[in-house]
């Protein structure tokens, strides 16, 4: 038996050390974390109103935390909400057209701070806060540096979909976070693969290596079944780093030469992939639906048949929900325009002339990235598919599929009611390429004998920017009441109204 001391041939920067945190960096990321935060958290009960979809998550977190199951509520039950009523529920159950765990995290900020709008908007803006942090971290680990991973986080922190989507409770910004934190727990088993392979004595044999357990796997795994559990669109992501996961282990196998690769990969790779990915997932997906078997309110429940059966039934009647919808709405958006901010999403609009300075103000919740990041992000993400086609590279690989996984599905459904704000799953990628963008930028500067400080400028410039726009912006994703003159500077194209 021989031993053999190799080398991973990855055609990307895992070669390179993650970079040690230091007090600046850590400063830093306090500073735009901070930032981030102030946006959200500041008049978080603003509007003091039940916000677009509010009207169903919020109240179904309610009904979870009193009955473990969704119920049907009383008529003109958003009245009764605003005047602190919980007694709003009837003795039966109601049909939900998405799995329980982001009304979970929805009821935790209710049974903390109670039935009001701070409480039900807490979580959001509490994962929504937490997001800006992961997307450092995963960016750090994926391109191997603080700078511009912070950079990726500013981003995130001035985004206006991601402040919006923080301030008022829906689900989808609980889906990118763990979408988002699988990444991160992908990329450190992916690191410590490398050096297993690259560090170690490694067993020849006809087939490879011996078992790797891959650990951090099942944690990606319970991270993408508790995303399936808050919307089924997770299933995409799952799908898809399961793929990349296979792509990766027959890679990594290839390293070690065997003698049968394929093989080797079914017998020793496939069935732990299986078991840490989508049967991990489902687990974690079928005990979200724990209130749900242990109520005797719970819609769909049939005595007739057993608790799984009933389960399968009401799966098949969200199933056939979702896909034989076709009623329109005035925001819906056409997912091919997202990118480019064609129609955003209002979610709140009122005018008055109550402590106005002006004869009429207006106040607006109007779910629209800062275009300054989503503008520039599709530059990036179309230099970037330039790039990898002339020089594939792992790391931009993952960004340009990352973000087409949170978008190419929904141009599938052009009769469906689509809206923008389920964007905000390709926001943190947007962000990411970005980065990687200003990082090829600042190589091609000092190489081409530029002055050192021509990508910070550069960088620099561009941050300030963004963070005017943000300013700008900060009224109409916010609900602050202006003058209506001045909302209307802000709304640019009648697409945006």
């Amino acid at each position: 038996m021989s031993h053999a001391r190799t080398t991973v041939n990855l055609p990307t920067a895992w070669q390179m050390q993650n970079p040690k945190y230091s007090l600046k960096v850590l400063i830093s990321l306090f500073f735009v974390t901070s930032l981030g935060g102030l946006f959200r958290w500041v008049r978080l009960s603003e509007p003091p109103a039940v916000v677009f979809d509010e009207i169903y998550y919020a109240v179904d977190a309610q009904a979870l935390l009193q009955s473990g199951t969704e119920k049907t509520t009383i008529e003109n039950a958003e009245a009764e909400i605003l005047n602190g009523n919980t007694n709003i529920f009837l003795d039966q159950g109601a049909f939900v057209a998405h799995p329980p765990t982001g009304k979970w995290l929805i009821a935790i900020g209710e049974y903390l701070f109670g039935f009001n709008t701070f409480g039900w908007r807490f979580s959001a803006a509490l994962f929504g806060t937490l997001l800006i942090i992961l997307t450092f971290l995963v960016t750090r680990k994926l391109l191997k540096s603080n700078w511009f991973a912070l950079l990726a986080a500013s981003l995130v922190a001035l985004d206006g979909l991601a402040i919006v989507m923080s301030r008022i409770a829906l689900l989808d910004g609980f889906l990118i976070f763990f979408v988002l934190l699988s990444i991160f727990f992908l990329l450190i088993d992916v690191e410590k693969s490398v050096a297993r392979i690259d560090q170690r004595l490694i067993v020849e044999s006809r087939f490879g290596s011996i078992y790797y357990w891959h650990w951090y796997r099942w944690l990606a795994g319970v991270s993408l079944g508790v995303a399936v559990s808050i919307k089924w669109s997770g299933l995409w992501f799952l799908a898809v780093v399961g793929l990349i996961v296979v792509l990766l282990d027959i890679f990594f196998r290839s390293q070690l030469h065997p003698k049968y690769l394929i093989l080797g990969h079914v017998l020793k790779d496939w069935w732990l992939i299986f078991i840490q990915l989508p049967l991990t997932a489902f687990l974690v997906y079928l005990a979200s639906w724990t209130g749900w078997f242990l109520s005797d309110l719970s819609w769909g429940k049939n005595t007739a048949n057993s608790a799984l059966e009933s389960l399968l039934n009401y799966h098949q009647q969200i199933w056939n929900f979702h896909t034989q919808l076709t009623e329109s709405h005035n925001y819906q958006s056409y997912a091919a325009g997202w990118p480019i901010l064609y129609r955003p999403t209002a979610f709140y609009y009122e005018e008055s002339n109550l402590n106005c300075a002006a004869e009429l103000c207006a106040s607006e919740i109007l779910a629209i990235g800062n275009p300054a990041i989503w503008w520039v992000g599709v530059i990036a993400l179309l230099a970037l598919a330039i790039w990898f086609i002339r020089k594939p590279s792992f790391e931009v690989g993952l960004v340009l599929i990352l973000f087409l996984v949170g978008w190419l599905p929904w141009l599938a459904y052009p009769n469906r009611p689509t809206f923008y704000f389920y964007a905000i799953v390709m926001m943190p990628f947007i962000a990411i390429a970005i980065a990687l963008l200003f990082r090829q930028l600042t190589w091609i500067f000092k190489t081409s004998g530029f002055s050192n400080w021509a990508g910070t400028s550069l960088i620099t410039f561009y941050l300030f920017v963004v963070l005017g726009l943000s300013v700008f912006f900060l009224p109409v994703w916010t609900a602050i009441s202006i003058p209506k003159n001045e909302w209307l500077w802000r709304i640019w194209f009648d697409l945006w109204i």
